[in-house]
């Protein structure tokens, strides 16, 4: 059985989100159920909440073995690997994945790319890689693990994105 998700989303501000979030998790703590909150909010006031003043600013400090979600996908600009987050526990059974004020400078870099990621160049390999997926798959025996072997070689001199986004759109 997998654990119970509770996402909340609201794009207008000042509706209770964080602070429903909140006493919610300390609810189902209280009741003996393991809770971790994740604050994905550029504001940070879930874990502002949550955590005191000086474990706040040894957090923000960007020391490895404290990770906020932001340091966890700030290496995604860099064209590196994710970090796996470090849970805060606040309480027995009560853990937080940490946010970040920084996180908005990411949101910034993450919107700004959309413009990139769908340019006509991309979207035509993106195409064309699905027409090939299309045309191996009807090779008997041919799947798209042997069909990205057999187009890997050709994408060592493409933009990384677009030979990416062509990879992408041949396995699926």
């Amino acid at each position: 059985m997998s654990a119970p998700v509770l996402t909340f989303f609201n794009n207008k501000g000042g509706v209770g989100k964080t602070s429903l979030v909140y006493h919610l998790a300390w609810m189902f703590a209280g009741e003996g159920e393991r809770v971790l909150a994740c604050d994905l909010d550029p504001q940070a006031n879930l874990t502002a909440s949550f955590l005191d003043e000086d474990r706040l600013e040894a957090l923000w400090d960007g020391a490895a073995e404290n990770r906020t979600i932001h340091q966890c996908v700030e290496p995604l600009t860099q064209v590196s690997d994710l970090l796996q987050p470090e849970i805060q526990w606040v309480a027995e059974g009560l853990g937080l994945v940490p946010g970040d004020l920084a996180l908005s400078g990411f949101e910034d870099i993450l919107s700004g790319e959309w413009a990139n990621a769908l340019s006509v160049e991309r979207f035509l390999f993106m195409t064309f890689g699905v027409l090939v997926g299309m045309a191996l798959g009807a090779i008997p025996g041919l799947g798209g693990v042997v069909g990205l072997a057999l187009l890997l070689p050709f994408t060592f001199d493409m933009d990384p994105t677009a030979a990416i986004a062509m990879l992408v759109a041949l396995s699926s």
